[in-house]
């Protein structure tokens, strides 16, 4: 059977080629006939290109016989969306009133994409495409090349549209007069909206303040700041120096040095270490708020840049805080110790008051330069100096936190057994028995706590060192299960598992929910 097999398929005059299972195509008589040699062949498709519609300008639609420009109006009209039903009809069947001034902030929101979806012509400031558009534009348009504008058809029709021919026959306002146009209708514009912002102002008329005075040879002491703007420029110095000390070389603002001394002309600079002063000051500050209820006390350390200098005879940067000095004698003397003992101050203890409220920072009450090997009992002293001048001073602290350091945890449980009046909880059949201590001169409620940031930290850590087993019940939860969890869809990345950082929040916060 095999050698049959090869004598049939190993002759060439046997072997069939490919076309034979397939059948010709036969042409037509009809079409072979119609076929004339002389005739020339169909033309070619001409080249074209693809542009951007340019919209409806000065040089796509000249209107020599019309008093004002196209341009006037793309840059002058307050809306980029018009062609929609009057405003006061679309607000009337959305809200059932007619008065944009009585709209909260989400309904003014809701008109404007109203207008918007309605509208059957828009307006394209930017100057490269720069025109006056149709909603229905095409977009781009197939032209010869060379061609160097063009303009869609939809766009066309617009040139018969009577809300685009009154809208270009009206004189807009200028730089003198602008400042009459609604509000309304300023801040559906995008940049418009931007420059009511008065924070923004305050920037502009402190830029033109600046430069004026450049211009004259004046210097820049002494300039009066835009409360919104003076305010922002504040904020943005406690939360970056470097930032605040940026904008103001290259715009306008406030030096680092006379925030300073507006923070201390105005009361807000805290004195240095633990006073009833500062906590009298914040006290203060919540009763403005009409806020008396509980209040929580957390306690941190931090890193700063050993230095010492002088200010208001004292000589600051020294450990346990300020020292003062009479002359140049003592302060070299000073100086002298404290270099030679290296008691020059690395970390800084703070204080701060939470309220529990929305949108309400934490208020600092003390400031203590802490000793480099401060002990808990060190620290528990100053725990307990600090919430008796809060009792003091009628703040109504419940809790006191601090992070998960040995130190720190050794220094809540001294403070704990300070005490010898309690507020008990007791369940008898169950053997539990919980001990609130009471505080200050008025024995109130207040629980040692570790801030809820780092004891999620020190969870997240837990699971991935293996010197802690947590468990729920009979389960157990450690870093193979958290490896499971890693993949497509996951909420972890692979570096909150596998070689991660110990001190990242985010992955502290992604890991334990």
């Amino acid at each position: 059977m095999i050698g049959a097999c090869k004598l049939t398929t190993g002759s060439v005059a046997n072997t069939q080629p490919l076309t034979t299972y397939f059948t010709l195509k036969r042409t037509r008589v009809s079409e072979s006939s119609n076929l004339d040699p002389q005739e020339p062949g169909p033309e070619p498709k001409k080249k074209t290109i693809s542009l951007m519609c340019s919209g409806l300008n000065d040089d796509t639609w000249p209107r020599p016989r019309q008093q004002f420009s196209i341009n006037q109006c793309i840059m002058g009209s307050p809306s980029s969306h018009h062609g929609a039903p009057p405003r006061h009809k679309v607000c009337l069947e959305l809200f059932g009133i007619t008065k944009e001034s009585e709209l909260s902030e989400q309904q003014s929101h809701d008109l404007a994409r109203a207008l918007e979806s309605k509208s059957t012509w828009f307006i394209k400031r930017h100057s490269a495409t720069a025109g006056i558009f149709s909603s229905k534009c095409e977009r781009h348009v197939d032209v010869a090349p060379g061609t160097p504008t063009v303009v869609c058809s939809q766009c066309i029709l617009l040139k018969k549209d009577n809300s685009l021919k009154k809208a270009l026959n009206v004189e807009y306002a200028t730089t003198d007069n602008v400042k009459h146009i609604s509000p309304f209708l300023m801040q559906q514009d995008p940049f418009q909206s931007k420059l009511m912002i008065a924070t923004f102002q305050g920037l502009v008329k402190a830029v033109a303040v600046r430069t004026e005075r450049e211009a004259a040879g004046k210097a820049l002491s002494g300039m009066q700041f835009d409360s919104y703007f003076d305010n922002f420029l504040t904020t943005m110095a406690a939360m970056s120096p470097a930032a605040a000390k940026f904008l103001r070389d290259n715009f306008a603002g406030r030096s680092l040095r006379s925030m300073r001394h507006e923070r201390k002309k105005n009361g807000g600079q805290i004195d240095d270490g633990i006073f009833l002063t500062n906590f009298e000051r914040v006290a203060g500050y919540i009763a403005s708020l009409g806020y008396t209820g509980p209040l929580a006390l957390a306690s941190d350390q931090t890193v700063c840049v050993k230095s010492l200098r002088s200010h208001d005879g004292h000589l600051v940067g020294a450990q346990g805080g300020d020292l003062p000095f009479s002359d140049l004698e003592e302060l070299t003397a000073l100086v002298k110790k404290i270099t030679s003992k290296d008691e020059l101050c690395s970390k800084v203890r703070l204080y701060t008051i939470q309220v529990p409220l929305p949108k309400i920072p934490s208020f600092v009450v003390a400031l203590v330069a802490s000793y480099d090997k401060e002990t808990a009992e060190d620290i528990a002293a100053s725990h307990i100096s600090v919430l008796d001048y809060c009792s003091k001073a009628g703040m109504s602290i419940v809790s006191i936190g601090s992070d998960g350091a040995a130190t720190e945890i050794s220094a809540l449980r001294i403070l704990q057994t300070s005490v010898d009046k309690h507020l008990c909880f007791e369940k008898t059949d169950s053997g539990v028995l919980v001990q609130v201590p009471l505080m200050g001169q008025h024995l109130q409620p207040v629980v040692p706590v570790q801030d809820p940031k780092h004891t999620r930290k020190t969870a997240a850590n837990q699971l991935l060192s293996g010197a802690r087993l947590l468990s729920f019940g009979k389960f157990y939860l450690n870093i193979s299960h958290l490896v499971e969890l890693l993949g497509e869809g996951s909420p972890l990345y692979s570096r909150d598992v596998l070689n991660c950082d110990k001190q990242d929040d985010g992955r502290a916060y992604r890991t334990m929910n």
